[in-house]
């Protein structure tokens, strides 16, 4: 229990520190959460469909990085200060986005 607890404490502290740098790089909020948002998608796609991924890993990548990585608030922070329309884009092109980028790293399935 204790060394999950590190595992995952420690995958998120690599993912919110990612998380303000990725932010920090690109310099626009606006981009930046949607950039985020979108690779942790990916990363947490990855752990799950692709990696043969132990226990320890899938808390490593999923809980910890991308938990930490990913921000609900910041998207929903964000979309508060645009107007009603570009809410509307970014929020629904995030969540398609999103359900693609699973959508094509999900194993098919076998007939």
């Amino acid at each position: 229990m204790l060394i999950n607890l590190l595992i995952v404490s420690l995958g998120g502290v690599v993912g919110s520190v990612s998380r303000w740098q990725t932010i920090e790089i690109v310099g626009s909020s606006l981009i930046g959460v949607f950039i985020v948002n979108i690779l942790g998608v990916l990363v947490a796609g990855v752990a799950a469909y692709r990696m043969k991924a132990t226990e320890a890993k899938q808390l490593f990548w999923i809980t910890g990085f991308a938990g930490g990585f990913t921000t609900f608030s910041s998207l929903a922070l964000i979309s508060t200060e645009e107007s009603i329309v570009t809410s509307t884009i970014y929020v629904t092109a995030m969540l398609v986005i999103s359900m693609l980028v699973l959508t094509v790293l999900r194993p098919k399935a076998k007939k």
